[in-house]
């Protein structure tokens, strides 16, 4: 009987830690991802939604657009500084709270763009859900997302499960800004 409690005990843990370490946010769960087919030449996915964006300024800024929806998104290198701000709940570049987040997006110059903004929780799902290989450049940690929850609270998203998770805005969380070209 110990031992079940045990084997019980470590698959809730388990459970817990791959979710986003989060027992009592609010998440919105979400159907089984799809998977992504590869090519049977090659082991990188097949992401036939995305198409890579030639950076205007900087042939390392990567930048992916999504053509079911028209986004732009940024996929920069995360720095150790940026890692440590995190850890240590400050806020610098790529990692801060909820205002450097959205101030970050706002002020961002990249891949000779200036128009980026915070996507919303609704934007980062399904980028995550439909094509969660897409980035180069990305965190096991939460994304922070534009969207209010509720009790004064923004929506972050867990990249692994693609789940929607409620963070005071004074929480430190990594930040992947999005933009829309003008039509």
């Amino acid at each position: 009987m110990k031992h079940k409690a045990i084997i019980l005990s470590l698959f809730l843990s388990s459970t817990f830690i791959l979710g986003g370490g989060d027992i009592g946010g609010e998440a919105e769960v979400i159907s089984t991802v799809p998977s992504i087919s590869t090519s049977s030449s090659t082991s990188t996915p097949s992401l036939p939604d995305i198409e890579i964006i030639d950076s205007i300024s900087d042939p390392d800024d990567l930048v992916y657009k999504e053509r079911s929806t028209g986004l732009i998104w940024q996929d920069q290198a995360y720095t150790e500084d940026e890692n440590t701000a995190f850890k240590q709940e400050r806020s610098y570049q790529k990692a801060g709270n909820f205002a450097h987040a959205t101030q970050y997006c706002e002020g961002l110059d990249y891949a000779g763009y200036v128009d980026w903004r915070l996507p919303t929780s609704d934007e980062l799902v399904h980028i995550y859900y439909h094509n969660s290989r897409v980035f180069t450049h990305t965190k096991e940690h939460d994304f922070w997302s534009s969207t209010a929850s509720t009790r004064n609270k923004y929506y972050v998203i867990y990249p692994t499960d693609s789940l929607r998770y409620a963070r005071s805005p004074r929480q430190s969380n990594m930040i992947r800004c999005v933009r829309k070209p003008l039509d």
